[in-house]
């Protein structure tokens, strides 16, 4: 049996947080430092992807080609690409603090076990701008208070009805 210090997951799987502004920097070089400590690949939007591609070559995006993916639609995505790669998939998210446990949540509704580091780590606040910005085309990613606001009724739908609806 592995001790908790040799254990590593699988795979990463970085969530962004907005089409643009700092956020998705942030999680970029969270899932760098990351990547290159455990020696895995990066499941990922193109929203982080980009920015990663020149220092990570082990990176698969979601396929966005018809607009906006909810989280769910990541974790979908990434079940349908993890089935075709490993038999049982154990994942690190990467995620901003305030959306990791709603990917975490949907991962684990998809049958994935989340990988918890020995130290509990949180993605660092973005060293330029913050997590929110008031100019992004997806309104609740632009102040705390919008977020919180959507984000709280998501949590708190059955999942039943938050398939259907984020599905």
């Amino acid at each position: 049996m592995k001790s908790k210090e040799t254990e590593k997951p699988d795979v990463i799987v970085a969530f962004g947080f907005s089409k643009r502004g700092a956020a998705n920097r942030a999680i970029a070089r969270a899932a760098i430092v990351s990547t290159a400590f455990y020696g895995i690949p990066v499941f990922t939007q193109d929203d982080v992807s980009h920015k990663m591609e020149p220092v990570v070559a082990q990176v698969q995006s979601a396929n966005e080609e018809r607009g906006y993916l909810s989280t769910l639609g990541i974790c979908k995505q990434f079940k349908y690409f993890a089935d075709r790669n490993w038999n049982h998939a154990k994942i690190r998210v990467i995620a901003a603090p305030m959306h990791q446990w709603r990917c975490e949540r949907d991962l684990k509704m998809l049958g994935f076990e989340i990988f918890e580091p020995p130290t509990k780590s949180r993605v660092a606040e973005p060293r330029i701008g913050r997590w929110y910005n008031p100019s992004d085309p997806q309104i609740w990613v632009r102040n705390g208070w919008i977020w919180w606001a959507r984000e709280l009724i998501l949590r708190a739908l059955p999942c039943f009805i938050y398939k259907r609806i984020a599905g």
